[in-house]
């Protein structure tokens, strides 16, 4: 393999992985559980539009239904009601 894959690769592990997971839990300290898991549900919708505009993919009608379902997924968690404690 090149070096420029390497890099490429190290790039990935770093960013996509290491920094992404310090971030997560650094959220923790200042958002609700929930709050940080609707804020990590959003990641495939970022990804999406990093591979649209940034890598030029095509974006037809598959992806829109994914998209949909995971908009409409993170609605439903988002508005859920949790029980009252009494």
């Amino acid at each position: 393999m090149p070096i420029e894959a390497y890099l490429y690769l190290i790039f990935v592990i770093l960013f996509g992985t290491m920094i992404a997971f310090w971030f997560y839990m650094e959220s923790l300290q200042s958002l609700s559980p929930k709050e940080t898991s609707l804020l990590g549900s959003l990641e495939p919708l970022a990804a999406v539009l990093t591979t649209v505009f940034w890598l030029r993919e095509p974006f037809g009608l598959f992806q829109w239904v994914g998209t949909a379902c995971i908009i409409a997924m993170i609605l439903f968690l988002a508005l859920k009601k949790t029980p009252s404690n009494n």
